[in-house]
């Protein structure tokens, strides 16, 4: 072999090994609890010179499989949300499939701080034509606790518990339970 050859391949060897090193070190990140906090860390700083606060007081688990929050607050565009607890349980292998598959959605203890209602009355609501490059499937998806915060008096619902799939085929709730407040 030739010393010119020799030579290109060790010069080519530290940029090939810094692309394989860099998705083995973000699959080291998400993977790990330590390193999905961090990310979560980022995150919030990222969101913050767009006008968006936020926070959250703890996590626990990874974005790989099982996360989940806890004193989470997101603030803008004149919107509050509160979330004493986030549990998210999903695949990510399903992605090859064509599809995010979620085995557990869960919001606990959730206030909500809508925008003031504009001057003009309520227009009504019109769902869009969504075409998702991905299938939905969410096996539990469990709301517990919310408050809605409106100018007449707050919202609240006690629990509402469902499972949903969206596809091209449209959207289906099935075992849908529903608890009002009070």
């Amino acid at each position: 072999m030739s010393g010119g050859r020799m030579r290109w391949r060790w010069l080519l060897m530290p940029p090939l090994l810094l692309l394989l090193a860099l998705p083995v070190a973000l699959l080291a990140l998400l993977a790990s609890s330590s390193g999905t906090e961090w990310l979560l860390r980022q995150a919030t700083e990222l969101a913050r010179p767009a006008g968006i606060e936020l926070s959250f007081e703890h996590s626990a688990g990874n974005m790989l499989g099982k996360l989940e929050l806890s004193g989470l607050v997101f603030e803008g565009v004149d919107t509050r949300v509160q979330i004493d607890r986030l549990l998210l349980d999903w695949q990510p292998r399903a992605l090859f499939d064509r599809r995010v598959h979620v085995r557990a959605f869960e919001l606990a203890g959730v206030r909500l701080t809508p925008p003031a209602a504009s001057e003009r009355g309520p227009e009504p609501l019109q769902i869009p034509d969504l075409r998702l490059p991905l299938a939905l499937q969410v096996d539990r998806l469990l709301l517990e606790q919310v408050v809605i915060e409106q100018p007449d008096g707050p919202l609240a619902v006690e629990r509402i518990a469902a499972s949903v799939s969206l596809d091209e085929g449209g959207l289906v709730l099935r075992d849908l339970q529903f608890a009002g407040a009070g």
